[in-house]
């Protein structure tokens, strides 16, 4: 009996853990990553004024019952001189005091309508603006690599 109810137990615990939310990273060269590049790309030359290359740092994507979430970090690479973007070479130049040095770029990404769109993002910040994203924007807290609880 007590044998049954161990085994019962442990099939429980196993199976919820198996279905369990869990963030992962698209492989390099990958359609997934391929597709959701180049959903997002268009924003972010836009802003920066220039021809884009993501140059990932962090990759984080989930799929919940709700939809499905980005975590981004990158930084503006040149697309076909394979370095990365001085913020003198985009239309940011004339900010360039109110950034912390980089182009550093930290953005939310969901998928809606079978394409991905950039719901909010910042570019070289002093601070850690992300902390409250989760509560701000309805996104999955563990898709962040920090968060504030006391948003």
């Amino acid at each position: 009996m007590k044998l049954g109810l161990i085994l019962i137990l442990l099939f429980s615990l196993t199976t919820s853990l198996t279905y369990a939310q869990k963030y992962y990273t698209p492989k390099t060269g990958s359609a997934e990553r391929k597709e959701l590049m180049d959903d997002i790309r268009p924003e972010f030359e836009k802003y920066f004024g220039v021809p884009v290359k993501i140059v990932v740092s962090d990759l984080r994507v989930l799929y919940t019952a709700t939809g499905m979430y980005s975590w981004l970090v990158f930084e503006p690479s040149h697309p076909k001189e394979n370095r990365l973007y001085k913020i003198d070479e985009t239309k940011l130049k004339d900010q360039a005091e109110y950034f912390d040095g980089g182009l550093r770029t930290y953005a939310i990404i969901k998928k809606e309508d079978k394409k991905w769109s950039v719901i909010h993002y910042v570019c070289s910040p002093t601070d850690v603006p992300w902390g409250c994203w989760w509560k701000e924007y309805s996104f999955p807290k563990e898709l962040f690599d920090h968060t504030d609880d006391g948003c």
